[in-house]
């Protein structure tokens, strides 16, 4: 059987308002997923939603702090995103970005970064903070990157993949 692609990105979009947590008092400690919808008009912006489709750079063996926003190039290679892993080994740790223009007219918006499958946990970092992180095999998920990005400038978006069969991914 041929394996299923662990990356969809869905897009970079914009809303007015995040949704509250759902967890009960003593629930488990991990958030209940809140996906956040995505709109169809925001404000003044007619396009609120950015595919984020296309070319990433992908580092198969990513050492020491690789989501810096001045980590150097050495070990990247041009993937197109989604798709599968290609090249990339069967399971393991590896590394995605792509630097995102943030558009001026996402001024006053927050700004949603959504995952719709990334296999198994992963780590998100925006212009080198970690804003969160995620387990679930394809589940999607999103991140407020709100305080991360400015509007009129680019962004860079790192995303580390676990892929290895750990829990419920054996």
């Amino acid at each position: 059987t041929p394996y299923v692609a662990p990356l969809l990105f869905a897009g970079l979009f914009l809303t007015p308002a995040l949704a509250a947590s759902t967890n009960a008092p003593g629930e488990a400690p991990f958030e209940r997923p809140t996906i956040v919808p995505v709109p169809h008009v925001v404000g003044d912006s007619t396009s609120p939603v950015i595919s984020l489709s296309g070319d990433w750079q992908r580092h198969l063996t990513p050492q020491g702090e690789f989501w810096r926003t001045n980590a150097g190039s050495e070990g990247w290679e041009t993937v197109q995103v989604p798709g599968g892993r290609g090249g990339a080994r069967a399971s393991g740790v590896y590394a995605y970005r792509k630097s995102v223009p943030i558009p001026a007219n996402f001024a006053g918006q927050r700004a949603i970064l959504r995952c719709d499958g990334v296999s198994n946990a992963a780590r998100l970092w925006v212009n080198g903070a970690l804003v969160r992180e995620h387990w679930g095999s394809f589940m999607a998920w999103t991140a407020d990157i709100t305080p991360h990005v400015t509007p009129g400038q680019d962004a860079l978006v790192v995303l580390e993949v676990d892929d290895r069969p750990i829990g419920l991914a054996k």
